[in-house]
């Protein structure tokens, strides 16, 4: 009887060790899966905010561009209305000058 007891014990015992096993297994392949789920997830963020950045700094230098063609083309047009006023001011000095130059180009057609 005593033997029997004993073995009831045992076998008791094995079933409770056996079972333990059974849970630690069953929560390492759960924590496994959980890892590689945030895992995945992590990637999954980095990657969307790599694109993010990608996608905004472009934005930020097709605005630069931008904003540095439109200072050209402004700067452009200053200067070219700049140049214009000096020449217009400059005007009727070259047409005196040119004047004077064909004065003397007759002058000197008629002493020769």
């Amino acid at each position: 009887r005593d033997y029997r007891c004993m073995r009831e014990v045992l076998t008791s015992i094995l079933a409770v060790e056996q079972e333990a096993r059974t849970r630690v297994e069953e929560a390492s392949r759960e924590a496994a899966a959980l890892k590689a789920k945030a895992d995945a997830q992590a990637e999954r963020m980095q990657a969307e905010a790599r694109e993010r950045a990608i996608t905004e700094t472009r934005e930020r230098i097709e605005q630069a561009k931008a904003d540095a063609a439109e200072r050209f083309a402004t700067g452009k047009a200053r200067a070219e209305k700049e140049d214009a006023t000096r020449y217009a001011a400059l005007e009727p000095l070259l047409a005196g000058i040119a004047t004077e130059a064909a004065a003397i180009a007759l002058a000197s057609q008629l002493d020769g």
